[in-house]
């Protein structure tokens, strides 16, 4: 019986189409995932898989692309270069295809890189797709908060260790070291960093107001937003504002309000609890 020779070029091929595949879909992906502050904060999933995950199938796989790439390239090139030779050729005589394919080429590079429309739309697009997972419950009160240590977390959030602990333990979340970080206690306990928030914030309310301000994405929030979370009409934080020289609509976010007004949101912020204390 005559042994099969494997064929490595064809497998070269194979590995080359699998993985475009596979940089299609979690490039698409990548495309609408929530911020890393909500998804890390709420254990965002997808198919049972992570961001940190999505991002890692996206980076190796396009590893895997570029060296099957060049593998392909090497089995090939005595027929890409008799290819090309042929496209040198023909190119002469493609002229003004040529040239117009390469004026093309550019017009998309500079126009990506000044992120003028409609390129600045795609991408403003695919932010919106991503903040649309964004709500107020989502929002993490500081960013990165999952990444402390379990005593640092409570001190931050105003809430006495033993205490915090106490509450957890009643709930059936087990915090036997509270130097781990608080992203680690969650996932061994099958909840989140945010359903641990919630569970010890009626505990700390106060606290998780007066640290409203050190929070992130409030960039993204407008006016009409915050005024609800602070329990305030929006007339007053526009009145606020406006003192301080900021003119300011409740339809329009922080950030659009600073980019007008050249001044941070942290700035503004500042201003919003100053004003309100």
């Amino acid at each position: 019986m005559k042994k099969i020779k494997f064929n490595f070029r064809a497998f070269t091929s194979l590995l080359l189409l699998w993985t475009f595949a596979f940089q299609v879909v979690t490039g698409i992906v990548l495309y609408i995932v929530p911020p890393g502050r909500i998804a890390n904060w709420t254990n965002w999933t997808l198919l049972g898989i992570e961001k940190s995950g999505w991002e890692s199938l996206h980076t190796i796989f396009g590893y895997l692309f570029i060296i099957f790439g060049i593998f392909h390239v090497i089995y090939n090139w005595n027929p890409i270069v008799v290819y090309i030779k042929g496209r040198i050729k023909k190119g002469f005589k493609l002229r003004t295809e040529l040239i117009l394919s390469f004026l093309l080429i550019s017009v998309f590079t500079a126009g990506i890189l000044i992120n003028t429309i409609p390129f600045k739309s795609i991408m403003d697009f695919g932010d919106k797709l991503k903040n649309s997972w964004s709500e107020s419950k989502n929002e993490p009160v500081i960013s990165h908060l999952e990444l402390k240590s379990f005593e640092d977390f409570t001190k931050t959030i105003g809430i006495d260790l033993d205490k915090a602990k106490k509450i957890l333990a009643e709930k059936g979340i087990v915090v036997s070291d509270v130097s781990e970080k608080l992203i680690d206690i969650a996932t061994r306990n099958d909840t989140s960093p945010s359903g641990i928030y919630e569970m010890l914030k009626p505990s700390s309310e106060e606290a998780a107001v007066s640290i409203l301000a050190e929070g992130q994405g409030y960039g993204r929030k407008t006016i009409v937003e915050i005024s609800a979370e602070l329990n305030v009409k929006p007339e007053v934080i526009i009145g606020l504002l406006q003192k301080e020289g900021v003119v300011a609509e409740d339809d329009q976010t922080l950030k659009s309000i600073g980019d007008n007004n050249n001044i941070s949101v942290a700035e503004l912020i500042d201003i919003i609890n100053n004003g309100l204390k």
